[in-house]
């Protein structure tokens, strides 16, 4: 039995540089499980990324295998592959079901690397760029923590440069004493420059919204 994790059917439906690694067991439909949660994310990806018409010819082709539904025995037991492999909630419910069918999990997800019963296959997957790129494999769940880690990273540094320019007025700050304080005033514009321009985005200093 095979389960197909939802960035092989992206990338098959693509024609990505690993298209042929997912062909085979998307082919032999009667040993293929196909996890309802794959259903959610490769419509939803499609939607969002060609028309509504395509993701439901997808959707069809996917349906051709056994679907698996969440249960609430498979529930348990996605929590627990999640914290012993430390994977999102839709990697643990697909390695879950794949685990229920004794089947081979196939992936391009470098966050299921090292796990038994995976075939892993990352090379070519390409994470950024237009519409076929995206669709040709779903982003690493990792790059993207790594991404949150890097943004409080930098947040953590504002917070401790602040807590030092402060120092001269006092704890807490308060906003109209940094103001009247000229040294401060100027090292703290001076922060603000170094921030704009390698740190956080112009609507942090300028009250926006981000738009």
């Amino acid at each position: 039995m095979n389960v197909v994790d939802s960035c092989g059917w992206l990338e098959y439906f693509a024609n990505g540089p690993n298209a042929t690694f997912f062909s085979d067991p998307l082919a032999a439909t009667s040993e293929l499980v196909v996890p309802t949660i794959t259903i959610y994310e490769v419509f939803k990806r499609i939607v969002q990324q060609r028309d509504e018409g395509d993701a439901l010819q997808a959707v069809a082709m996917m349906q051709q295998g056994r679907v698996a539904d969440l249960s609430s025995t498979l529930a348990l037991s996605a929590a627990r592959h999640s914290l012993e492999h430390t994977l999102p909630m839709a990697d643990s419910m697909i390695l879950a079901t794949a685990r229920a069918y004794g089947a081979t999990l196939w992936t391009q997800d470098a966050d299921f690397e090292g796990v038994p019963g995976v075939r892993l296959r990352c090379e070519g997957f390409r994470r950024h760029g237009g519409i076929t790129t995206i669709l040709s494999g779903c982003a690493s769940r990792t790059a993207q923590i790594d991404g949150v880690r890097q943004t409080m990273s930098a947040t953590v540094g504002v917070i401790r440069v602040w807590w030092r320019l402060s120092k001269p007025v006092g704890w807490p700050i308060q906003p109209a004493s940094v103001v009247r304080s000229a040294r401060t005033g100027v090292a703290f514009a001076g922060m603000k420059a170094r921030l704009r321009a390698h740190v956080l985005p112009s609507w942090v200093w300028t009250g926006g919204s981000g738009g």
